[in-house]
Order: structure tokens, then sequence, then C-alpha cells
């Protein structure tokens, strides 16, 4: 059974859709598996289905769309130029003349009040969502010529309530990167500092993830799924505010991580609180949809704008 800690997702990312055709097709090979065995498995087959078609059932997602493109060698400049976006059936802009660069081998938060737009900006990187005015650019190509597996293979997201499966951790791993060694997995959790909890449990990277994920926390889970991103080894990586619900000494783990991590790639960090930030390259200021301040954080504090009265609630 997938885990998803009881909460539908309400548009879930083109991530969590190849995680689930990864998982449907394990279950298929498993009930067939059961068949000849004479282990007959058919009602837990056909109850896994039923949660996997009702988790993609969602209207709120329109078909994806892709170009022709065939892109390799990405290095992750991101840009946006000029870009306005609104949802269906609304009639306020979700994004309102958005315009910003971000260089490869760097780290930047999004930040802004619940609602301004953050979320929004991911999921036009990602292609959920086509619709938009203006031009989103990865490397100066814009993203509507990419093919599906270009962009796939650019762009990683780690998502606040990051799905993990009811198998070992080492086939969690294994779902987005099938031909990676033990070594591959561990130098991944290593990255995540997830490694030295991993070793130990009574099976290691074979220890089961139960239903409901009762025997890891929430911040292992999150490393977890993160060590999966790493092992993805996209040059891009997006994280939504994948520390808001951890403990101080989990987020400082993930933080570690992220540091690292934009070393060699373009990390994209959806912030909830401030005080994790304060070194990052970039800091992009949403406000109602608008982009209304940019630079690091001395360079807004120095201004005394609207990330300066954040820093002074």
């Amino acid at each position: 059974m997938y885990i998803i800690n009881n909460v539908r997702l309400q548009v879930f990312d083109v991530e969590t859709a190849m995680l689930i055709i990864t998982y449907m097709t394990t279950i298929v090979d498993d009930v067939f598996h059961r068949i000849i065995e004479h282990d007959f498995g058919i009602s837990e087959f056909t109850a896994n289905m039923k949660r996997i078609k009702w988790l993609l059932e969602d209207n709120e997602l329109e078909k994806e769309k892709f170009g022709q493109g065939n892109f390799n060698n990405i290095q992750g400049v991101i840009e946006f130029k000029n870009v306005n976006f609104k949802y269906n059936n609304t009639e306020t802009e979700a994004l309102h003349n958005i315009n910003f660069k971000i260089k490869d081998n760097s780290k930047t938060a999004i930040i802004g009040m619940s609602g301004g737009g953050k979320s929004t900006i991911f999921k036009l990187l990602l292609k959920q969502y086509d619709n938009y005015k203006g031009k989103i650019l990865i490397d100066n190509k814009d993203i509507r010529n990419f093919n599906e597996k270009s962009l796939r293979k650019a762009i990683t997201i780690v998502n606040q309530e990051p799905i993990l499966f009811n198998m070992s951790i080492k086939e969690n791993l294994l779902m987005v990167n099938s031909k990676a060694t033990i070594n591959d997995i561990k130098r991944a959790c290593k990255l995540a500092n997830i490694d030295e909890f991993i070793e130990s449990l009574p099976n290691k990277y074979d220890e089961i993830i139960e239903e409901n994920t009762t025997n890891i926390s929430v911040g292992q889970k999150q490393r977890i799924a993160i060590a999966r991103a790493i092992l993805k080894d996209t040059p891009i990586i997006l994280f939504d505010e994948v520390t808001s619900a951890l403990d101080k000494r989990s987020k400082k783990e993930i933080e570690k991580t992220i540091e690292e991590l934009s070393k060699t790639k373009t990390v994209i960090v959806i912030a909830h609180t401030l005080d994790s930030i304060k070194n990052y390259d970039k800091i992009l200021v949403i406000k109602e949809g608008k982009l209304i301040e940019e630079g690091n954080n001395k360079e807004l504090l120095d201004s005394k704008g609207f990330y300066y009265a954040l820093t002074n609630l």
C-alpha cells in the first residue's frame, strides 16, 4: 500500500506520478508471482489498484504537453521572463509579471505569505500547467520545447509530504534509479544524513517501511526522500517546504544536505522560516503573486522593505 500520511495529494507532481507507475508495476509483478506459487493475492491487488486510481483521479490537473526537444547536459540556469498565470475558473492572477534569473550551482529561497504564489512557481517549472504567458527557460531553452524525458532528467522535487511505499528502504530508493549499486545508494544516503540511522536498523537497507511509516520519523522520511532525489541525480532539485514540520535537529540535518548539494546543483527551496536562508545566494520575496524583492540576506535587510519587516515580526 502506498504511504501518504492519510492525506490525499490535491495536485501531485510528475515525480509522484512516476513513482506510482513504478509501484503499480511492482504490484502487478507481485500478484502474478503469488498466483504462480498458489498464494492468491487478488483481493489485495484490487484494493491497491483502487487506491492508486483514487490518487490519480485529480481533475485539477491539466494534461501535460511536451515539445520535441531532446536536451542533454543541462547546467541548471533558470529564468522566468514576464510570466503571468491564473488557475482555471479564477479571476485573480496567481503570478503577475514574474521576472528572475537563478544561476546554476547555487541555492535560492522563495519566501512569502501562504497563497502568495510560491508553490505555483514550482508547478510551472514542472509543467503541471502550460497556460501561462511569458517564458520559462532552463539554460536559455524554453521549457515548452523540452520533451518529457529531457524535463524529467533536468528536475526533481522533494515534497513536504513525500511518498514512501510499503517495501524496503533500498527498493524505495531504486524506484528512481534501478541501475544504482548499493554503494551508490549508501553514498546518496550519507549525503542526505540518513545512512547512520539506516545502518542502525535490524535489516539495514532491507528494512521494510511500515504502513503509515510507523517505524520512521517525519524527519527520517524526509531524508530518505532527499536521498532518492540525490540518487536520481538531476541538475535541478526543488524543495517544497520540506523542513516546516520538523524538529530543530532534523532541520539542521536537511540544511547541511542542501548546502552540500548546492555546490554542484541548482537548489531552490520554498522556505517556511527565515533563519535557515541567511547564507543563500538569492532570496525571492513573493507577495500576492508578485515578485516584490530579490537579493541576498544582507541586501534585503539593508533595503528595509518587506523582507526586513518579516525578520522583525
